[in-house]
This record gives C-alpha cells, sequence and structure tokens, in this order.
C-alpha cells in the first residue's frame, strides 16, 4: 500500500466543562474517588441543544482548515459514533450537508471506541485503490444525555465525555506505507454493551436502557489485547520501540494507559494523553488527542506515530505510520 499523509487535523469538545467534584454531588461518591480510579479531572457535555453532528461539523471543519482545502475538495466521509443523534441515518450525512462538500458519498462507522482505526484503515484503501484523492474521517461521540448519572452507574458515568476529532487523509506516493492490524471477538460482545430501549407491558412506553460492562473483563481484556497489538505491529513491520516516536492509545483509562507503559515499555513521556482533562470520549478519543498534540508542537511532521484502540465488541487495533 502506498503511503497517506494526514494533511489536517481537528478537534471539537461540547461546550459544558464538568469537573469531577460536580460529580461527585450526582452520584454520591468523592471526587478524589473518581480521579483514583480513573484519573479523571474534567470533561465536556453537550449543553442543551447541542448534538454530535454540530461537533462532528466543528472537529471536520478545523481539519479541512489545517489541510489547506475546501470542502468541495473531498472526495468521501467516514463518520464514526456509537452515539448518533438518530437511529438513522447517521451523522456522516450530516456532516456531508453542512460542510457543502457536494452530493460525495458518506459512510458511517459503528466500531465503539476502536471506530477511528477501523476508519483509518478503511481511508487509507480507498485511496490507495485511486477511487478517492481525500477523505475526511471523523469520529464524534454526545455520550452524556443517554447516561444515568446516579451511584448504582457509578462505574461508568464518571468516564465519559463528548467530543469530536477529525483528519483529512490524502495518498502520498512517496511516503511510507502504513501498517494496520485489526481485531475483534464477538464471545465478548455482551461484556460492554447497550441493548435496545425495551416497551414495558404496563406503559408502552421504551424504557432507555444504561450500557453494561464487566469491568473486570474489560480491564483484563484491553491490557492484554492492546499490549499484543502492539508488539505484533511493531514486527510486522520491522521496527522496535525506539522507533516510534509518539504512541496515541484510545483515552478509556488513566490506570490502564500506564499499565501499557509497563507492559510494553514503552515511556509515559512519548505516551500522548489527554483523559485527565477530556474524559473518555470513546471513538474521538484518539483523534481529539492527535490533534491537541499537533496543535501544541509535539507530534510533528517526518514523526513515526503508532495509534492504538480497544472497545466494544471487543474490537481492537492499531495503526502505524509517518506523521
Amino acid at each position: 500500500m502506498a503511503g497517506i499523509r494526514i494533511a489536517g487535523t481537528g478537534s471539537c469538545l461540547a461546550s459544558r466543562e464538568v469537573t469531577s467534584r460536580v460529580l461527585e454531588r450526582k452520584i454520591r461518591v468523592e471526587a478524589g474517588w473518581i480521579e483514583s480510579r480513573t484519573g479523571i479531572r474534567t470533561r465536556y457535555f453537550c449543553a442543551a441543544g447541542e448534538k454530535n453532528a454540530d461537533l462532528a461539523v466543528k472537529a471536520s471543519q478545523k481539519a479541512i482548515e489545517a489541510a489547506g482545502l475546501e470542502p468541495k475538495d473531498l472526495d468521501l466521509v467516514i463518520a464514526s459514533t456509537l452515539s448518533p443523534d438518530r437511529h438513522f441515518p447517521g451523522i456522516g450525512v450530516d456532516v456531508q450537508a453542512r460542510l457543502r462538500c457536494g452530493r460525495i458519498p458518506a459512510i458511517d462507522l459503528n466500531s465503539q471506541c476502536s471506530g477511528f482505526v477501523f476508519g483509518l484503515s478503511a481511508a487509507a484503501a480507498y485511496l490507495a485503490s485511486g477511487q478517492c484523492r481525500r477523505v475526511l474521517l471523523v469520529a464524534s461521540e454526545a455520550q452524556s444525555p443517554y447516561l444515568e448519572f446516579s451511584n448504582r452507574q457509578k462505574d461508568l458515568c464518571i468516564l465519559f465525555g463528548d467530543g469530536a476529532g477529525a483528519v483529512v487523509l490524502e495518498k502520498a506516493p512517496k511516503g511510507e506505507a502504513p501498517f494496520f492490524e485489526m481485531h475483534s471477538d464477538g464471545n465478548f460482545a455482551l461484556d460492554l454493551c447497550l441493548e435496545r430501549p425495551v416497551r414495558t407491558a404496563r406503559s408502552k412506553k421504551h424504557v432507555p436502557n444504561q450500557p453494561a460492562m464487566n469491568k473486570t473483563s474489560v480491564i483484563v481484556h484491553s491490557s492484554r489485547s492492546v499490549t499484543e497489538v502492539i508488539e505484533s505491529i511493531l514486527k510486522t513491520a520491522g521496527l522496535g520501540l525506539d522507533a516510534v516516536d509518539w504512541l496515541i492509545p484510545h483515552q478509556s483509562n488513566l490506570n490502564l494507559l500506564k499499565e501499557i507503559s509497563r507492559r510494553t515499555g514503552f515511556p509515559m513521556s512519548r505516551i500522548v494523553i489527554n483523559i485527565d482533562r477530556v474524559g473518555n470520549t470513546s471513538s474521538a478519543s484518539i483523534p481529539i488527542a492527535l490533534d491537541e498534540a499537533v496543535r501544541a508542537g509535539r507530534v510533528r511532521r517526518g514523526q513515526r506515530v503508532l495509534l492504538v484502540s480497544f472497545g466494544a465488541g471487543y474490537s481492537w487495533g492499531a495503526a502505524l505510520f509517518a506523521f
């Protein structure tokens, strides 16, 4: 596969900043308890009337501007989310229409926290095949409106934040070929899932379900799977850890990121982390972290970047490329 180039990055956080101290009053736990288990001090929630697609469009506009392009220069939109504004259609067509990029195709992905890495592989394939010259990949999540903020749901509701991250990708014939590795294991689908709303016999109304999580299973499988996929993709590429400038993992939990560092030997100083400030934004977490690192001057042209994800499904994967 020919090289790919990230021509521009962009991100957008939801409007309302919510500290762990604010949450402690809602779910009756101390802020210190939240921070010790997750590393999260603040996260951002959508304000009244703010939608997933709003975040996606803003992040996409920034990525297109950073690439020095116009929306009409795009050939394809790929949108990843597990929290769309409606069951169907997904947010891809909203992004396409609101950017006014013409009647180009818009594809939606629902691969949960691995959506950005899986989408990156798909975008690279479209570019390599010659079907597209430039692809917009946006991952956007607005999960707070669907969460129950209560003591019984404390393990889940303390984790998540709302935001979006986007990249514009284009072919780089002379660039280094990227490496991708992706996996899924549906045997664990029910260990982290959200069932469809159900009707009760009495009310005939839809009762919104809450996400279900087998915390022990998620911790065990995520730390092991992420470690294995990092080692595997580096072996495929014939590279060692010292050849990678930055590791940008899905921002799931700060304690898990520290465990990945311990298991792989990759130093924390070269791992991009923002979960303490923005929370777990699911599929949007990697592109948000990437954009912040690029704009801060940490990730620079020519550096080798390794992205790694794990999420519901279970699904996990990695992408290794020269930025």
